[in-house]
């Protein structure tokens, strides 16, 4: 990602990693100033649930592929929809 904004503060949405877990912290996230993510793995980047709007270890019920550039769109009932 590139030039990531949003009104409320920015964030970002990982999920479906085919790798095994969605994030890992190798001493590169700050968590104490990381907000308003949505990462759908249980052991993501060592934030945790609920600190600072983080939702940690749900399922942000991503729709298909889609447009150009692509992108996941949120279906309705998304967590963070």
């Amino acid at each position: 990602m590139s030039g990531n904004s949003a009104s409320n503060g920015g964030g970002i949405c990982i999920a479906n990693s085919t790798g095994g877990g969605d994030c890992t912290n190798f001493g590169t996230v700050d968590t104490a100033n990381s907000i308003n993510n949505l990462i759908e793995g249980p052991a993501a980047c060592d934030l945790t649930h609920g600190v600072n709007g983080n939702i940690i270890g749900s399922d942000p019920n991503l729709g298909a592929l889609t447009g150009s550039p692509a992108y996941y769109p949120l279906n309705a009932g998304s967590l963070s929809h």
